[in-house]
């Protein structure tokens, strides 16, 4: 911010370009740390006992058979996207390479690195963090606002992210019954929506039907009149 005015460079040759975006870089950063401190001051009274609705933990068995599941699901959720990616990518640099055999060939390449690029992330990101996860204590807290789950701490009520729905999912097969806490999120592209898996421990599935029933009637209170 101060560099302009340190080796007297004229605001007219530059000077001003960088000072704003030093400012620009000073704001954001502390607007990063405020909401990150926030979050920290809520999940140490979420621990604390604060609003808390439930504490569950994980039988070691349990914990292996929902990180393997959620891990498979998560890839096959992302696996349209890969293909759509996939798809535009070679119409884009096949299209290129067509029509400029030498430019062409260099922006195919770039594609088919986009490509495997997408496809490491799809695959990578949940295989890491299953790794990471399979060494942790299996355990969940959801307060009224708020869970804090395989060590992520989601909020909603602040910064436009909000809680949707939550939907009890059944057992199946290799699979124990879910919470599901639907979000939103608005972006540029619209509302973003996702889902957050909390699966039920055996000794807890009179408990999760009562929370069920509490999220049922706050997220229905919440909603706007029709």
């Amino acid at each position: 911010m101060f560099l302009p005015a340190l080796i007297q460079l004229d605001g007219m040759d530059g000077g001003f370009a960088i000072t704003f975006g030093a400012l620009f870089l000073a704001i954001s950063a502390l607007v990063t740390l405020l909401i990150f401190w926030r979050n920290a001051v809520l999940l140490d009274r979420v621990i604390a006992g604060t609003n808390l609705l439930a504490h569950w933990t994980y039988e070691p068995q349990e914990w292996a058979q929902y990180l393997d599941r959620e891990r498979q699901e998560q890839i096959d959720e992302k696996l349209p996207l890969v293909f759509i990616v996939a798809c535009w990518a070679l119409l884009i640099g096949g299209g290129f390479w067509l029509f400029d055999p030498e430019a062409g060939f260099i922006v195919f390449l770039v594609m088919v690195g986009l490509i495997i690029l997408v496809s490491l992330l799809a695959y990578g990101l949940p295989w890491l963090r299953f790794k990471r996860d399979r060494h942790r204590l299996g355990e969940v807290w959801i307060a009224s606002s708020a869970i804090y789950f395989r060590g992520n701490f989601v909020h909603w009520g602040e910064l436009d992210l909000q809680l949707e729905q939550v939907s009890l999912r059944p057992a199946s097969e290799n699979q124990a019954p879910c919470l599901c806490f639907e979000l939103s999120y608005p972006s540029q592209a619209g509302m973003q929506y996702y889902n957050l898996r909390i699966p039920i421990p055996r000794r807890y599935r009179g408990a999760a039907y009562d929370l069920f029933e509490h999220f049922s009637q706050t997220t229905i209170q919440d909603s706007p009149p029709g």
